[in-house]
């Protein structure tokens, strides 16, 4: 496994959390820009990106970024944090994880992507931009974002 940030600040944190649970044998670490992955083509069999999306400018440029590297089976799962959900889905989110309902519309608020920007926006025309094949889950507050090579 390789985790990749492009804070080194951020590296050093999940440094700590790697010796901690004494799994370092299995994670290599790299200080890196997810627009420009420092991966060769078609070198990953799978890309976990979690509440990047809000810090970049250009998306399709990130999705390019995945394509490219990812093996012809691999997939790029996306996770983001999306605020404009019923009560209802709130609640229920708030109960699987654990935590005040306030806190996650906080969270999704500050850091996530409303669910319109991925079927009519601004996301949904970077991954047409990107032409890469997608498919979009909305499950609660958390939407997944699934990329694959175009076949």
């Amino acid at each position: 496994m390789i985790g990749l940030d492009v804070s080194k600040a951020m590296i050093e944190i999940a440094a700590e959390n790697i010796q901690k649970h004494k799994v370092k044998e299995h994670v290599d670490l790299v200080v890196g820009d997810a627009r420009k992955l420092p991966f060769r083509d078609s070198s990953l069999d799978f890309i976990l990106s979690t509440g990047t999306l809000h810090y970049l400018r250009d998306l399709a440029e990130f999705f390019r970024e995945c394509s490219r590297a990812l093996r012809k089976e691999g997939k790029a799962l996306i996770c983001e944090l999306s605020h404009d959900v019923s009560s209802k889905e709130l609640k229920e989110q708030s109960a699987r994880w654990k935590r005040p309902s306030r806190v996650l519309k906080l969270a999704a608020l500050m850091h996530g992507i409303p669910r319109m920007e991925y079927v009519k926006d601004y996301v949904k025309a970077s991954l047409k931009g990107a032409f890469v094949q997608y498919n979009v889950r909305f499950k609660g507050m958390l939407t997944e974002l699934v990329i694959r090579k175009p076949v």
